[in-house]
């Protein structure tokens, strides 16, 4: 077996694919982290299952939100505290640490399988930054 033998096995990437503005019914296909050299990141996958955006139809491919935890003074560690409550359909003053470890459980998976209405706005046209509301349904 060679050096690279694993990489003879693993499956070719793709490139991810991510969502565009717009409204978007999903259902939820993985909730995960990942912590990379660029730091921890927070990862739901869905799958759209509807779409007002054509750039961004209905179809079986996955699309990422990927929030980044590396920085604490930033957005993200409220995005994260926003989805969980919204898919948890509790009050923010009701969420507990606890509750991130258990989202990104592989073997709990409590929000895989689950539909949510995704909401997608660009607040800073031109950026690379689309700010994602998540509800239960």
């Amino acid at each position: 077996m060679g050096k690279y033998a694993f990489v003879a096995k693993a499956a070719a990437s793709k490139g991810a694919l991510f969502f565009l503005p717009g409204e978007y019914l999903v259902e939820i296909v993985a909730v995960k982290e990942y912590d990379g050299i660029k730091g921890l990141k927070f990862i739901v996958e869905a799958r759209v299952l509807e779409s007002n955006n054509p750039a961004c139809p209905a179809d079986t491919r996955t699309r990422s939100w990927v929030v980044d935890l590396s920085r604490r003074d930033m957005g993200g560690p409220g995005d994260v505290k926003a989805f969980i409550c919204n898919m948890e359909g509790i009050a923010e003053e009701d969420f507990e640490e606890e509750m991130v470890d258990l989202a990104v459980d592989q073997e709990e998976a409590p929000f895989v399988g689950r539909q949510a209405r995704l909401t997608v706005r660009d607040p800073k046209p031109g950026k690379k930054f689309t700010k994602h509301i998540w509800s239960t349904i």
